[in-house]
């Protein structure tokens, strides 16, 4: 039996505050165990390579900020079906997913289109500048949890790597300098 591939896509840039969080959500899951059928892959602001990346994937997570007028924080998931029903109004008001259905697209008709697409947005605050707002940091370890569930549910993921640890600092991630904070000691 053939292994199950998945794929994790982070859109944004970190140079825009909250827009960025699919970076640091990619960086936070790289620094746990997912496994050799899991691949990781920040794209930034340009999708359009995404093709070659999803052809062939069981499962893809997109994740990414995206303002749809709720609350800061607030974390929305939608499955394929959801994202092509407003796929008209999210490309005029999303820029960078224009690349990304245009990947999706050239992935379909190689018949390469991933068995499975689920779509992870986080509500931002901040636009401009280096780090995350706090909603955005809290909503991002959830975002976390939430797609390792995930890939343990499609069998991807085995359950004992499910925890995240919530010593890391965000701030180190943004910085680059990623270092576990040693509580009571």
């Amino acid at each position: 039996m053939e292994m199950k591939k998945g794929l994790i896509i982070g859109l944004g840039n970190v140079l825009k505050g909250d827009f960025g969080v699919g970076c640091y959500i990619l960086e936070a899951l790289g620094r746990g165990s997912l496994g050799d059928g899991v691949e990781l892959a920040y794209l930034g602001d340009d999708p359009r390579c995404a093709a070659g990346l999803v052809y062939g994937m069981d499962f893809v997570i997109v994740v990414s900020a995206f303002s749809l007028g709720g609350p800061v924080g607030k974390v929305y998931i939608w499955p394929y079906r959801v994202f092509k029903q407003h796929l008209s109004w999210i490309v005029a008001k999303h820029r960078v997913i224009r690349g990304l259905v245009q990947a999706l697209a050239t992935a379909e008709l190689a018949r390469g289109f991933p068995t499975e697409i689920l779509f992870i947005w986080i509500e931002p605050r901040v636009i401009e500048g280096l780090g995350l707002c706090p909603e955005v940091r809290k909503a991002m370890w959830k975002v976390v949890g939430i797609i390792k569930e995930k890939l343990v549910e499609k069998r991807l993921l085995q359950r004992e790597n499910l925890q995240v640890s919530p010593f890391l600092s965000i701030e180190a991630i943004a910085a680059g300098t990623l270092a576990s904070r040693k509580v009571g000691v």
